[in-house]
């Protein structure tokens, strides 16, 4: 899903008339469109994938220090040192062809391929599909305090709303996120990276020139969702950029599995990346036990062999099914799914109340959103039982959660402007005006969190503590010595 957006919005600048040449793990199709040159990092992705080779399930177990010493640093190393090698990129990096770009668009975690914006001289605009983290956000400019926005990727809390407990562990994740991601591990990996695939004539670091070149960042969230955080303008939220109105279903055995609903549909998918045995055994049976108590009829993304003889007669089960058009039919009441920010916005978009069971990455902080919305119910994979899911099938059928669902969708397609059409302006802004469009707002952790006002005010302090201590200190010793006298 995340990949579906971003071509989505390539594809939308390509038939704008831009010449795009695009570099990325899966191919897509542009309807051969002449300005759209596509290469494959096909075999880099599968060694990132060897690198961190981990389930989903256990990545929800794992502490987020390893996360990051394992996915943040060294598995980025090595997959962008194979693009680096890849020979299409080294045809760019030479210029041999003595091509020029206008703007390097990117989305990807280590910023070392910003150097082609060095040597091309144009900008860099950064593509997020889901809430951007801590680093995207404070290279931008955007309010990245830990007290009031934790980093949703490890600590899902509602921004603005945490207790003290959840502001603490907040303060120190990400102040030990600056120890042991950017510094050392980033750092150290990404100075590797250059002494060992050197940029000709390049003598800057890669951080200096994303830094300096970075003139917009477009994200795919909406303060209607929840995402609200004091931005600067060269933040753009696009949320809800991929959701098309909803098109005829040919699958016709899911279309008269639909139309034949009389009850009503709950409809349960887990993405696209997350594959069925990564919620493990024991939750299918818990899942099956309470679909069998239910008048819903059940429509399932499966993608698991599983004995048919234990499968409740209200339950379909599907390999793939177009979830944005399935959520549009009539008769679908209610969406289990993971949590996933493209999932959350066609859900909205449909206006189908939810149940949530967010495994990784922002999911938990998705779903605490649209609960204190109240628009869907947040439930732990690891923690629930087949009476709890049937008392939030209950719950989330009342009128409330369909009233507050519909509200929110009024509210997230009530704009001045079609999202398209504005990530498609701020783009060719940027190109217009070669990224001068940006004021550099990047300043140094010693101003941004006031260490250096902090230190200067803790001094005024000791000097007047102890001002104080020796003046009465020295009053009472003469007041002693007149005393005694």
């Amino acid at each position: 899903m995340r990949l579906a957006f971003l071509s989505l919005l390539l594809f939308i600048i390509s038939d704008r008339g831009h010449q795009l040449t695009i570099f990325g793990a899966h191919a897509f199709d542009y309807n051969n469109n002449p300005n759209v040159t596509q290469h494959v990092f096909s075999e880099s992705m599968v060694n990132y994938r060897k690198t961190f080779n981990i389930t989903y399930g256990q990545q929800k177990k794992m502490h987020w220090l390893r996360i990051i010493l394992m996915h943040e640093s060294y598995a980025c190393y090595k997959k962008t040192s194979d693009d680096i090698l890849h020979p299409e990129m080294q045809k760019i990096i030479k210029n041999d062809g003595q091509e020029k770009f206008d703007l390097i668009i990117m989305e990807c975690a280590f910023c070392q391929l910003a150097l082609l914006a060095e040597i091309h001289d144009c900008p860099i605009v950064k593509l997020t599909a889901s809430e951007p983290s801590v680093a995207s956000h404070s290279n931008i400019g955007n309010d990245v305090n830990p007290a009031i926005y934790s980093d949703s990727t490890r600590f899902p809390y509602l921004h603005g709303k945490m207790t003290f407990l959840e502001r603490l562990s907040s303060v120190f994740y990400h102040f030990a996120y600056l120890c042991s991601f950017s510094i050392p591990n980033y750092i150290y990996y990404m100075q590797k990276i250059e002494k060992e695939h050197p940029f000709p004539g390049i003598t800057k670091y890669a951080h200096e020139v994303y830094n300096s070149r970075l003139a917009l960042m477009i994200a795919n969230t909406s303060p209607e969702f929840g995402h609200v955080r004091a931005l600067s303008p060269y933040t753009i939220q696009i949320g809800f950029f991929h959701v098309e109105e909803p098109k005829e279903l040919t699958n016709f055995e899911v279309k008269n599995y639909l139309d034949s609903s009389k009850n009503g549909v709950i409809v349960m998918s887990f993405g696209s990346a997350i594959k069925t045995a990564d919620i493990g055994t024991e939750s299918i049976e818990k899942f099956l036990k309470a679909f069998n108590q239910t008048s819903y009829n059940i429509l399932w993304k499966f993608d698991e062999p599983i004995d048919p003889q234990i499968i409740p007669k209200n339950v379909k089960l599907t390999n793939w099914m177009p979830l944005s058009d399935v959520l549009a039919h009539p008769n679908v009441k209610i969406i289990i799914h993971h949590g996933g920010l493209l999932t959350s916005y066609e859900a909205i978009a449909r206006e189908v109340p939810q149940i949530i069971f967010p495994l990784v990455y922002d999911e938990g902080a998705n779903a605490k959103l649209l609960a204190d919305r109240q628009v869907a119910i947040d439930l732990d994979l690891d923690d629930f039982d087949e009476f709890r899911l049937i008392q939030a099938i209950r719950d989330v059928s009342a009128p409330l959660f369909k009233d507050n669902i519909k509200q929110l969708r009024t509210l997230a397609y009530d704009q001045p402007m079609n999202k398209k059409d504005l990530a498609v302006f701020h783009i060719e802004k940027v190109i217009r005006h070669k990224g001068r469009n940006r004021h550099n707002m990047n300043v140094d952790n010693t101003v941004r969190y006031l260490f250096d006002m902090y230190l200067l005010l803790s001094f005024v302090i000791f000097l007047m503590t102890a001002s104080c201590y020796i003046i009465l200190r020295k009053f009472y010793l003469n007041f002693d010595k007149i005393k005694s006298e």
